[in-house]
């Protein structure tokens, strides 16, 4: 399994406000985060803009706009529920060197059903990561969070009435003192990319 190289670049890709690819930036040649949203890729900036190694890409999964064969080790964080997972696969290829890595980190809440991974990693070159992680938040970074699930509507939307105050019952239920305790786990999958259907197989990771 790897760790990080110096001389690697890195292409962090749904790199959102900069969660992963600040990790990155201090200790590789080059970080590119990949984002489509401005506003997010805005802020990106604004944080990690001082950083040699950073670079900045209006992009998305699918079509990154890197150059083939550039890069060493592609991360996404919890972005993976956003792509066209096909027409990420082949970009994937593409911009990756022979015999690249792919790091794939996604929280996980309660029962929540597992993404299937298996054609994203060759044969026996996956390894699998469980952190359990405990947060403290108050009423606008609970239902902030709620909002972000791909799965759940936004305002606007119609039902977003109706699932703001089933979040708010919840957090009602279970605040102390208008605080409450999420308890989720961080999943990492890495390993050497490879579209093979014999992959990394994820039913022995969360037994």
């Amino acid at each position: 399994m790897t760790g990080l190289d110096a001389c690697w670049t890195v292409a962090d890709i749904g790199s959102g406000t900069g969660n992963v690819t600040r990790h990155l930036v201090g200790r590789v040649a080059r970080a590119f985060a990949v984002e489509p949203d401005d506003a997010m890729r805005t802020q990106a900036e604004r944080l990690l803009g001082a950083y040699p190694s950073f670079i900045s890409i209006a992009g998305a999964a699918e079509e990154t706009t890197l150059l083939p064969r550039s890069v060493d080790l592609i991360t996404v964080g919890q972005a993976l529920h956003w792509f066209d997972l096909e027409r990420a696969k082949r970009e994937f290829d593409r911009i990756l060197k022979p015999g690249g890595w792919l790091a794939l980190l996604w929280d996980r809440f309660g029962e929540e059903t597992e993404p299937d991974l298996s054609t994203f990693f060759l044969q026996d070159e996956c390894k699998r990561l469980s952190f359990p992680i405990t947060i403290h938040e108050r009423w606008p970074q609970f239902i902030g969070g709620a909002r972000s699930s791909a799965s759940n509507p936004s305002q606007g939307d119609d039902g977003y009435e109706e699932f703001e105050q089933k979040q708010r019952n919840v957090f009602d239920a279970r605040a102390v003192n208008g605080v409450i305790a999420i308890h989720y786990t961080t999943k990492l999958a890495v390993g050497r990319f490879g579209s093979r259907t014999t992959g990394c197989e994820l039913a022995s990771f969360f037994e």
